[in-house]
């Protein structure tokens, strides 16, 4: 299937090379039949492949969301907000499949405006979350009402510390 693909697009699109090299899933398989198509085909063999069924009830619909976001299209938001890059989506699947892992559950999953995604947690009158970019940055904020944001930058290497920090600052 990847070889007819390829030969219909010529050429795998650097982004997905970049995506590919960037977020290193576990689903190898899923890769290799993604890698001879092309950026627009690519995003959706990645996103439709998320089994809802292999996942905890609670973050069902996280994933659920997520694999909608390749169907989102330039100025979604009704003004000219640029829909989530493959980086964006695979990054974005990591760290959802991390927080199920450890149990801790969002508030909510969403594209952004800015161009990207974000996971974010509301308790109380704390907030924090992941800002996935579709420049390749990722940072992290939390906030309450009474003080200034804090913002972090998240390191996909070291996740499990933002994690921690996040979960921190909710609990405390």
């Amino acid at each position: 299937m990847a070889t007819m693909a390829l030969e219909a697009n010529n050429a795998p699109s650097t982004t997905f090379s970049r995506f590919y090299d960037a977020v290193p899933l576990d689903l190898d398989s899923l890769f290799e039949e993604a890698m001879g198509l092309g950026v627009d085909q690519a995003r959706t063999v990645l996103t439709k492949h998320i089994p809802l069924s292999e996942h905890k009830e609670e973050f069902q619909p996280f994933y659920k969301k997520l694999r909608g976001f390749p169907n989102l299209h330039k100025g979604w938001d009704g003004y000219d907000a640029e829909k989530p890059n493959l980086l964006v989506l695979g990054r974005t699947r990591k760290v959802l499949k991390r927080l199920e892992e450890l149990n801790f559950v969002p508030t909510n999953i969403s594209p952004s405006v800015e161009g990207g995604t974000s996971i974010y947690f509301i308790k109380g009158n704390k907030y924090a979350d992941f800002e996935f970019f579709n420049s390749g940055e990722i940072l992290g904020g939390i906030a309450n009402r009474e003080d200034e944001p804090i913002v972090l930058e998240i390191d996909l290497n070291d996740l499990d510390s933002s994690i921690e920090r996040i979960q921190q600052f909710l609990n405390d």
